[in-house]
């Protein structure tokens, strides 16, 4: 994600390279959290129920923060890990 967001602002043209990111950075970053967001989430369901074979059950129970699992909590780093990026590259 890093060298993504890195080649994005490789790209910029010259004269954008003194403004730090254009106005819509917050949400061009939740734009890509949200991509990153359901590529994981499909990958996570279609790979563990037709490769692994794994019930619906099993599935959905690992994303249930009260039995101690950490998977929501890693979904939700992934949808909002772009906007924090984005945001500290910004401060500099």
């Amino acid at each position: 994600m890093r060298l993504y967001i890195q080649y994005v602002e490789s790209q910029r043209s010259e004269a954008d390279k003194g403004i730090s990111l254009n106005a819509n950075w917050n949400k061009q970053a939740l734009g890509i959290g949200a991509m990153w967001l359901v590529s994981t989430i499909l990958f996570k369901f279609v790979f563990g129920r037709f490769v692994m074979g794994h019930s619906w059950i099993i599935l959905f129970a690992d994303c249930n923060i009260l039995e101690g699992r950490m998977c929501s909590l890693v979904l939700l780093r992934t949808f909002i890990g772009p906007y924090v990026f984005f945001k500290i590259r910004r401060e500099k």
